[in-house]
């Protein structure tokens, strides 16, 4: 019961206060952990599984990566908070392998609650204003970002926050989504499955549309679609999937030059400002990653090199940003490119195919939320924040967790014998 409510709690919380992630993942490794440990199992089927392979190396490639990063010290604490992240990861997993299937259908039901907690307090935040983020940094001031940064303050009271802070809500919204649907649609002691669905479906796009991130609006649009037609032909779109996240490590470079210098999309007055930013940043990016090809120039540089830059340089005429790298680099391709260079590219672009691997593997009639997760993953990673920022690290480590709770109570719910998913 204890992994069932902190599953919710974080599927609730998540949604409310995005930074919190990491916190929250540790507490479901902390309750995975009652499970876990009184019956430890066999372990060696769950680290021999491809996914565990290819992110032991990549984790192993980072932690060398930092020895060589523009400040290795910041570099070795950031890789430390993902191997954090991985190991609280990799306990909740081993927790949900252990469940019954009375236990495992509890936590199915219980973490819903939880998402659609979720979903109305974020809706909530936009009718009010954020009015439970503003108490919360109003009688905790701990809480409130660094430096006071996007909030109105008057005698020590925050009385307005910028309405883009939401744009890390609606991201962890939309990862939650397609895991809930999933569990929702598999849920015999939910009527109304159906209608459900679609109410939240609904109501997590109409959040996203009056937010002010593309990113998550094409995020939801790109989750569809891709859901939508795996509904009619999921192994075509599991291998288009597939082909789409190669091609995205193997065009970056070059369609990141061209967006630039032949298609001159920085000038382009029909996209917005922050679109027209990103082509700047991934320009530079993408002009320096031939300096360091192989090794790139380690972890978490991205950061490090832009503040030393950021004195120096100016727009260019008719730009709106200068030619910098950005202190978010908004583009996971391309940044592991620039950071890990080729064999960390390499490295990532397995991952990535490993977890495909093992979406291919399971029911067919549930691989369509699968991979509608993993296209929202990748806009998410392609056009959002970096790949560095722990509490989105933990937001994805938690979207799939939910997803393994789904696929996990499929196959120990209906009607027949429960069964171990393969691993």
């Amino acid at each position: 019961m204890a992994c069932a409510l902190a599953i919710a709690a974080a599927a609730a919380f998540s949604c409310l206060a995005p930074r919190a992630t990491v916190f929250l993942l540790v507490l479901v490794a902390l309750a995975a952990a009652w499970v876990v440990l009184p019956a430890p199992g066999d372990w060696r089927r769950t680290l021999k599984t491809p996914v565990i392979a290819t992110g032991g190396l990549l984790l192993l490639y980072m932690a060398a990566s930092a020895l060589w990063a523009l400040d290795p010290a910041a570099a070795a604490a950031k890789v430390t908070g993902v191997a954090a992240v991985a190991g609280c990861a990799l306990l909740a997993f081993a927790a949900l392998d252990r469940l019954d299937r009375g236990t495992t259908e509890r936590t199915a039901l219980i973490f819903l609650a939880g998402a659609a907690a979720g979903a109305l307090l974020v809706a909530s935040e936009f009718a009010t204003g954020q009015a439970i983020t503003r108490l919360l940094f109003n009688l905790f001031p701990v809480l409130r970002p660094e430096g006071n940064k996007d909030l109105a303050v008057s005698d020590g009271e925050v009385f307005q926050i910028a309405h883009y802070e939401l744009n890390r809500n609606i991201a962890v919204l939309v990862l939650t989504l397609w895991p809930a649907l999933l569990v929702l649609t598999r849920q015999r002691a939910v009527s109304a499955r159906l209608p459900l669905a679609l109410a939240a479906a609904a109501l997590t796009a109409i959040l996203a549309f009056v937010s002010d991130h593309q990113t998550s609006m094409i995020a939801i649009v790109v989750g569809a679609a891709v859901l939508l037609a795996a509904r009619v032909n999921a192994r075509a779109v599991g291998r288009a999937v597939t082909a789409a996240w190669c091609l995205a490590f193997l065009l970056v470079i070059p369609a990141s030059l061209a967006a630039y210098h032949k298609a001159e999309l920085q000038h382009a007055k029909w996209l917005p400002s922050t679109a027209r930013a990103r082509i700047i940043i991934w320009n530079f990016t993408a002009e320096k990653v031939a300096q360091h090809p192989f090794l790139g120039i380690g972890v978490r540089s991205t950061r490090v090199l832009d503040a030393a830059l950021l004195p120096n340089v100016k727009p260019d005429e008719g730009e709106v940003y200068a030619p910098r790298p950005g202190r978010h680099a908004h583009n996971l391709y391309l940044q592991s490119w620039f950071e890990l260079g080729l064999i960390g590219a390499g490295l990532v672009m397995a991952f990535g195919l490993a977890i495909l691997s093992r979406l291919a593997a399971v029911a067919e009639p549930l691989q369509p939320f699968g991979y509608a997760l993993f296209g929202a993953v990748m806009v998410i990673a392609g056009l959002a924040w970096g790949m560095w920022q722990t509490w989105l690290l933990a937001a994805y480590a938690l979207s799939a967790l939910y997803l393994a709770l789904g696929l996990r109570f499929d196959l120990a719910g209906p009607g027949g014998e429960e069964t171990r998913p393969n691993r």
